[in-house]
């Protein structure tokens, strides 16, 4: 019995050995996430110049003119004033379009070729959207410098503030 228990074992340990030193040893290559951002931002244009190039509007007569030859976004549909009232309901720039931050580029897609101005209480988080436009592929969206703040007085949440 002793005899056959150490066949047994001899044979359960052999192929044990057997299997492990047949295990393929190969270790992943280290990927460092960072510069394959960095190689792919840079292969498509989107370095920190591309994307910061042109991307802000200014509101002047000019604008106001032309207008109706931009997709306007208005991304305050979250915010209400005082009274409780959605802002894009108690004013925005004529033609503009409601959005909101967390759909922005979704949104954007029935811009129909048009540039795109994305509006907000101030310009602050209107740029974080266009970033996200343009790294979205949108190049030529801008933002209004000031935001509603420089559209119409009613709007001026920066005067008070300064």
């Amino acid at each position: 019995m002793k005899k056959r228990s150490l066949v047994i074992l001899m044979v359960i340990v052999s192929i044990t050995m057997f299997m492990v030193s047949c295990k393929e040893s190969s270790t992943d290559p280290v990927v460092n996430e960072f510069d394959t951002l960095l190689n792919y931002m840079n292969d498509n244009g989107m370095t920190i110049t591309d994307l910061t190039t042109d991307w802000i509007i200014t509101s002047d007569a000019t604008l106001e003119a032309e207008i109706a030859n931009y997709y306007v976004m208005d991304i305050r549909t979250g915010d209400t004033n005082a009274n409780g009232v959605v802002d894009y309901i108690d004013g925005h720039v004529p033609g503009a379009v409601a959005s909101s931050y967390s759909t922005i580029v979704t949104d954007a897609e029935a811009c129909g070729g048009k540039p795109i101005i994305v509006v907000c209480y101030t310009g602050q988080t209107a740029s974080h959207a266009v970033m996200a436009l343009r790294l979205s592929g949108f190049s030529d969206a801008k933002v209004l410098k000031w935001g509603m703040s420089s559209w119409h007085s009613d709007f001026d949440s920066w005067t008070a503030n300064t």
